[in-house]
């Protein structure tokens, strides 16, 4: 049962049936249907710090390979959550941790084309095609934005004006 003890309600997620709430120090998961509580699992403050918020679509993780993974798509079973330690994590549903990503290891997505996504690290972007296959690199950070095609963004004190349509990318199906 929810009660002013377990502090503020961070953020939360809903699973078909379930709403997982998300505490600074726990996880608890509840039936929406009943309302009843199913299992609370608290989190040590010295193993992951604090709880932040949970990651939706817009993170994606480099598999090695030239290719890049939507997180959330990629491993739709687990919740993945975000710690103030800058570590993502991934839980499933009885709410043990399965994974543990570093979150320097995940890109953000921050632009969306008619055959590609704009995912970025730091000052860098990828941009990638359908499959997740990078198919340019652009020092540009994720302030960038799009006006037709041309693409707009700042490196340090310059502004940047990429024309896309200059660019030879692979005509998707």
């Amino acid at each position: 049962m929810l009660n002013k003890k377990d502090g503020k309600n961070l953020d939360f997620h809903v699973v078909k049936d379930d709403v997982y709430l998300l505490f600074s120090n726990k996880i608890m998961k509840y039936n929406l249907k009943t309302g009843a509580e199913i299992s609370v699992k608290e989190f040590p403050k010295k193993e992951f710090d604090e709880l932040y918020f949970f990651i939706g679509n817009h993170v994606f993780i480099d598999n090695q390979h030239e290719h890049f993974l939507n997180l959330v798509q990629n491993d739709s079973t687990n919740l993945h959550i975000l710690t103030t330690q800058n570590k993502i994590i991934s839980i499933n549903t009885q709410l043990n941790v399965m994974h543990e990503f570093e979150r320097d290891d995940a890109y953000v997505h921050y632009l969306r084309t008619k055959n590609h996504q704009f995912i970025a690290k730091d000052n860098t972007t990828f941009i990638i095609d359908h499959t997740g296959k990078k198919v340019a690199e652009l020092e540009i950070s994720s302030n960038a934005f799009l006006v037709d095609d041309i693409l707009y963004g700042k490196r340090d004190k310059s502004f940047i004006v990429i024309d896309l349509k200059s660019f030879k990318f692979e005509k998707l199906p």
